[in-house]
């Protein structure tokens, strides 16, 4: 028996729905776990640990924003999403619109990210810490950040810009994971232009044009402190295991 295409469309909605519900849950869900878990390795002076837990977060973080655009038009618009699958509309032209609003998201989190690289950490963080303090001082209330909270946000930034370029030049995990297994082309990858790729594309030319100097500066004073850390957990570590 065939199906009326009310059903057709309302199956088809449901599938889409459930595939973006799941990944975009799951990412959000292990970014929030691991910057939880970097917080408490970096409070344990685990740096390395800390550092890892801090890439996998931004990594999460940049792969839940690549739904955001497929997570707002089904939560905001799935009515009208409904009537235009009921009028025969194909998935792949709503599947293309979620990737290009995605795209767009990840790209302007990739230049907020390297901005305040290119800026200074610490001009950055400690403006960052006062921003997000600033509405306790309504009730009257004052912190002082600890020395942990500016070394996260410091950290968090950091990895966070460092992994949204790679993501932005080289490509996502799933990009990646798509070339390795002969899914997806080189070609397909760097060389063709799509839709979705045109934010890519633009944020590329853009930091070519104006983020590269300062960037290279921002970059040298980040990794300069994090890599000393890194190598002193590994050596702390050796001698443990000794």
């Amino acid at each position: 028996m065939e199906l009326s295409p009310e059903l057709k469309a309302y199956q088809t909605l449901n599938k889409i729905k459930k595939n973006v519900m799941v990944r975009f849950i799951t990412g959000l869900g292990l970014a929030i776990g691991t910057a939880i878990a970097a917080f408490f390795m970096l409070y344990l002076q685990f740096y390395g640990f800390a550092d890892l837990f801090f890439i996998v977060s931004a990594q999460s973080l940049l792969y839940t924003l690549s739904y955001l655009g497929h997570f707002l038009l089904i939560s905001f618009f799935g009515l009208i999403i409904l009537e235009v699958l009921r009028k025969g509309v194909e998935e792949n032209y709503l599947d293309t619109l979620g990737n290009f609003i995605g795209a767009l998201a990840v790209g302007i989190v990739t230049v907020a990210f390297n901005a305040m690289v290119a800026i200074g950490l610490d001009e950055t963080v400690n403006s960052t810490i006062q921003l997000l303090l600033y509405p306790l001082t309504y009730f009257g209330i004052t912190i002082n950040p600890s020395p942990y909270i500016h070394e996260y946000m410091a950290r968090f930034i950091g990895w966070g810009a460092a992994v949204a370029l790679f993501n932005v030049f080289i490509g996502n995990p799933e990009d990646l994971y798509g070339i390795i297994t002969g899914k997806r082309t080189i070609r397909e990858q760097w060389l063709q232009l799509d839709k979705a790729a045109l934010p890519k594309k633009f944020m590329k030319v853009l930091f070519l044009l104006a983020f590269l100097p300062p960037l290279m500066d921002g970059y040298k004073e980040f990794f300069g402190e994090v890599i000393p850390t890194i190598i002193e957990t590994i050596k702390r570590l050796m001698g443990e295991l000794k």
